[in-house]
């Protein structure tokens, strides 16, 4: 069976954190996005079945790292 060549994913909580104020048309706002910098896995899979190509490698796709940013806007 598949889940047993892959495993079982662990658990993850992503934490995204955000603070903005405007005045006048002016925007700007500061935000993190995965507070905690998790290294979270969206999903495992292999190339092909153990069963049909025999032991090989288990790939994840992982979350993004953190990302602080800072956005301006202006409303015209």
């Amino acid at each position: 069976m598949q889940r047993e060549d892959i495993g079982q994913q662990p658990a993850y909580a992503l934490v995204d954190a955000g603070f903005g104020a405007a005045k006048d048309g002016l925007e700007v706002e500061l935000f993190v996005n995965n507070v905690f910098d998790r290294l979270a896995e969206n999903y495992r899979y292999t190339e092909c079945a153990a069963a049909v190509c025999g032991a090989q490698a288990v790939y994840a796709n992982v979350y993004k790292p953190r990302l602080i940013g800072l956005k301006f806007a202006q409303k015209f």
